[in-house]
């Protein structure tokens, strides 16, 4: 197929995930807006959020997660912080 698409053995059409360096998250549009990596955490900072910026549910937190790979690096900004399942 010319247009990247897949059939399920049940014939529904998809769309398949493909894995994307972090160097390419400036320059590409994947298919419904997200992104699959494979990186690495290598620094979380966390900080207070100003009040205006702060969720009702955040508790006033903010952690920056940043995640490496061999094309680069990148910070996601997690309001509310990073939460912990156990």
């Amino acid at each position: 197929m010319s247009d990247s698409r897949g059939t399920t053995s049940a014939g529904c059409e998809y769309t398949p995930r493909v894995v994307s360096p972090l160097s390419s998250l400036s320059s590409s549009r994947p298919a419904y807006g997200e992104f699959d990596i494979v990186a690495m955490v290598v620094h979380v900072s966390s900080e207070s959020c100003p009040p205006r910026v702060a969720e009702e549910d955040s508790e006033g937190t903010l952690d920056v997660v940043y995640f490496a790979d061999t094309t680069g690096i990148v910070g996601v900004k997690l309001y509310g912080g990073v939460k912990v399942s156990q």
